[in-house]
């Protein structure tokens, strides 16, 4: 584990690198969290305390229950999530972590950011149009690195630093962090 800011649960991983990310609610939010006979991974660290208040909804089915940087009340924190059995079945649940001083959650501009409420699994996302890189939009972008983003995605967009996935997801080129 990476030495850790003041958290609500625990701290990122050496190695994980969450990104931001839109994506469409299922039609039926029943099936966003209807629980799982098998654990699905992502067990809950030791130092977390268990809170069923805190089941996981439509953000962490948007993200894919994985480890997201959100902004509230001038703060920046880090939302992971866990699964955990409950009535024999594993449903997911989240936790917040402190993250003001986590090198990975400066990387986004606060417009990149989900506005969430930290007593629920409800965050507004940014729109897709507001994703643009932060080289460009702190002017340190080189023509170098415009072009390797150019010679290696596609589909990538030089006015914002994006390219889209496979997926249909938006993401940043990694050379215009």
């Amino acid at each position: 584990m990476m030495p850790g800011p003041t958290s609500r649960g625990a701290t990122l991983p050496r190695g994980s690198t969450p990104f931001p990310a839109s994506r469409i609610a299922p039609s039926n939010l029943a099936l966003s969290n209807s629980g799982l006979r098998q654990n699905p991974g992502y067990p809950k660290p030791p130092n977390v305390k268990f809170d069923p208040k805190q089941k996981a909804d439509r953000t962490g089915w948007q993200h894919r229950y994985r480890p997201f940087y959100y902004k509230h009340d001038r703060h920046r924190w880090l939302r992971r999530y866990y699964a955990y059995p409950v009535g024999g079945l594993w449903y997911w649940y989240w936790y917040d972590v402190l993250a003001d001083t986590d090198p990975f959650g400066e990387l986004y501009s606060d417009a990149m950011l989900a506005n969430c409420d930290p007593g629920t699994d409800a965050c507004s996302e940014p729109a897709l149009q507001a994703l643009i890189a932060p080289a460009i939009l702190e002017g340190r972008a080189t023509p170098e690195d415009i072009s390797r983003c150019q010679g290696e995605y596609r589909s990538f967009n030089a006015a914002t630093g994006t390219f889209v996935t496979h997926g249909g997801d938006t993401r940043i080129c990694p050379y215009l962090m």
